[in-house]
């Protein structure tokens, strides 16, 4: 991760020195790089030189001093495909090359169809002095961050939300569509909790001139693409080439690298797969370390038995970071821990710094996470989209013989499976009529009605004209872990930047084209996967049963807190903006202490989303306060000793 801000003055003016320097307290906080101003013109940025966590060779253009200079890229990422594209717009310099240089060239070539051609974790923001405008863009999954502001006379645009907020001129609003989703199905990727401060969509770029604001997309995955072998053989070889190509790019980095070892089948394969790279000598591969947690307070999550079986395999032990040792779940974070996104609790806080202070200091590491494994690789056994699949292409007896395959695995009749496979071609509002959108009691009816569309997107029609049915699945499930990664925002105590192997496009694009029963099938839940990596991982991980519990930390922590939290809800700034029904939130959650436990993480967001509102408002004079209602922070004080560690849910 690497920070970076610009601040371009349309009406020419030069950009005030001392505005960069104010922000730069703020920057200097998340990047231990040296700060450097650059200001060409009209045009000011602010970066941060000699970060670690970038390819070997490579570093962060910093914008020429000359005010003619026709493109100017400030750039923060990996370009897993830099030699390729540098070959294509024939950059021949001696020596290595830096990402930035790449994308400069190739944008001078191909113009904004370059980003399509960009494979890696990325976020660029381009001056195009020609044309008089700014380009910004981000990598297609949103792995990195880049938010931007359009104000009268000038734009601003940083790659963490806080400065932004600093810059703002005016009194600043909350984005009531964004908070909806944060209790709903998590926020659109676009938006951010501030009116007129706005995200860089994943896959989209921004074109910013004084006059016109543009955004357009630059890549999807193609439904069309198909992929189909004779045999399994050459599905297990191909899915073998791009996970290793996948931990390869990521293992491309001076700085030191980590991975999050869970004793699961997926951050196990990372691993593993890592440490094949190096044992077959791969120059380019640097040395793996590995992180694995465990909690000795929770009787359903005892992973120290399967992560040590990979570090016995490996030869080395890693970092074991016990979590029943870290506090403050739905504590808030003190004044100056205070996170410009809701989520962040005193728990996160904490572990954040737990994994910081097990790598090197002084600089920043990688840290590589098994995020989207489960979500792409059959972790989940769930059959509907295979068999809508044959549902559309009209295999009938293929069709009767999986239906009867996995109602013998499920232990449920064909007809119910049938009828869960071909209700989701039904209009939304004939679906209403017999099963309702699944939506937060307390969501009050003023909301429900008028952001209808966002709460029951979990209800989105399968069509026949948007590929295959588990094609559109996996698209709607990997937009959902776009939106998830844009709710990630590092705090001061970071020092690591997150990459995520099954994230890869090049792996995704193979995932989604391959027959789902290559997945999952009957009784072989990541069919391909075990298949695939028999030689690699060791047997006991790929044979383990389904890795899933939930902690019984989260209610019992709440109930310890409920005094607080109902004179919080008595009344709550969710509900003075009419977002919640303050009664029917305080319901919900007495039923949860009584077992009823379904709405368990609607209920923590809802407490979250409340402490990120008044604490906004308390530490930021910009947000006046909500009809004069918000108590004071002490008010709602708690022991943190008293409070128990976050909830954890485990799907590996």
């Amino acid at each position: 991760m690497a920070i970076h801000l610009g601040i371009w003055n349309f009406d020419g003016q030069p950009v005030a020195p001392d505005l960069l320097e104010q922000v730069c307290a703020i920057t200097s906080s998340y990047d231990p790089g040296v700060p450097v101003v650059e200001s060409i013109g009209s045009l000011g940025v602010l970066l941060h030189r000699d970060s670690d966590g970038y390819p070997k060779g490579l570093q962060i253009e910093s914008p020429a001093r000359n005010s003619q200079a026709d493109v100017i890229v400030v750039w923060d990422g990996r370009l897993d495909n830099a030699e390729e594209i540098a070959s294509q717009v024939h950059l021949g310099r001696p020596g290595p090359l830096a990402d930035a240089d790449v994308v400069k060239s190739a944008y001078q070539r191909w113009g904004s169809d370059c980003f399509r051609k960009f494979v890696g974790d990325w976020a660029v923001a381009i001056w195009d002095a020609a044309h008089q405008k700014v380009v910004l863009a981000r990598d297609f999954a949103g792995v990195r961050q880049l938010y931007f502001s359009r104000q009268t006379n000038s734009l601003s645009w940083c790659t963490v939300l806080g400065p932004l907020l600093k810059l703002q001129k005016h009194n600043s609003q909350f984005c009531d569509e964004y908070l909806v989703g944060y209790l709903s199905t998590l926020p659109q990727s676009n938006l951010t909790p501030f009116l007129g401060i706005f995200a860089v969509a994943p896959g989209y770029f921004v074109v910013v001139e004084a006059r016109n604001t543009s955004v357009q997309g630059y890549w999807k995955f193609n439904p069309a693409h198909r992929t189909r072998y004779s045999n399994d053989a050459d599905y297990e070889e191909h899915f073998r080439t791009v996970l290793r190509q996948s931990v390869k790019r990521r293992l491309r980095s001076s700085a030191p690298i980590f991975a999050e070892l869970s004793g699961g089948m997926d951050s196990s394969s990372i691993v593993c797969m890592a440490d094949s790279l190096r044992s077959e000598g791969d120059d380019g591969s640097s040395e793996l370390q590995t992180i694995s947690y465990y909690d000795e307070s929770e009787p359903n999550w005892d992973e120290a038995p399967y992560f040590t079986v990979v570090e016995h395999q490996r030869g080395r032990q890693g970092k074991h970071l016990n979590l029943g040792s870290v506090q403050g779940f739905l504590i808030q974070p003190d004044r100056e821990d205070f996170c410009p996104l809701p989520g962040r609790d005193r728990f996160t806080l904490q572990l954040g710094k737990l994994i910081s202070d097990s790598m090197p200091a002084g600089r920043l590491s990688v840290l590589l996470s098994g995020l989207g494994g489960d979500e792409f690789l059959g972790g989940v056994p769930n059959p509907v989209s295979e068999l809508q699949d044959l549902f559309v292409q009209l295999r009938w007896v293929s069709l009767l013989k999986c239906l009867m395959q996995w109602s013998l695995e499920r232990r449920r009749p064909w007809i119910h499976l049938l009828f869960d496979t071909t209700e989701e071609f039904l209009p939304q509002a004939l679906r209403r009529l017999y099963k309702q959108p699944r939506i937060p009691p307390w969501i009050s009816p003023s909301i429900r009605k008028q952001y209808r569309e966002i709460l029951e997107c979990q209800m989105s029609r399968v069509t026949f004209r948007n590929g295959s049915p588990s094609f559109q699945a996996n698209v709607n499930t990997f937009e959902h872990i776009s939106r998830q990664l844009g709710c990630y925002a590092p705090s001061r105590h970071t020092r690591f930047t997150f990459t995520y192997p099954y994230l890869d496009r090049d792996l995704l694009e193979f995932l989604f084209s391959v027959p789902r029963s290559q997945l999952l099938r009957p009784g072989q839940r990541r069919s391909l996967m075990k298949r695939s990596l028999a030689k690699v991982v060791p047997e006991q991980i790929l044979q383990r049963r389904r890795k899933a519990y939930v902690s019984r930390s989260p209610v019992k922590a709440m109930q310890e807190l409920w005094p607080i939290m109902q004179d919080m809800f008595r009344p709550s700034l969710c509900g003075i903006r009419g977002i919640i029904d303050d009664v029917a939130f305080v319901a919900a959650m007495e039923r949860a202490f009584c077992g009823e436990t379904d709405w368990l993480s609607g209920l923590i967001a809802t407490v979250k989303l409340e402490q990120w509102l008044r604490g906004m408002i308390e530490t930021n004079e910009r947000f006046p306060p909500e009809d004069g209602c918000i108590h004071s922070a002490a008010q709602f004080a708690v022991n943190p000793q008293n409070a128990r560690r976050e909830p954890t849910t485990s799907l590996s």
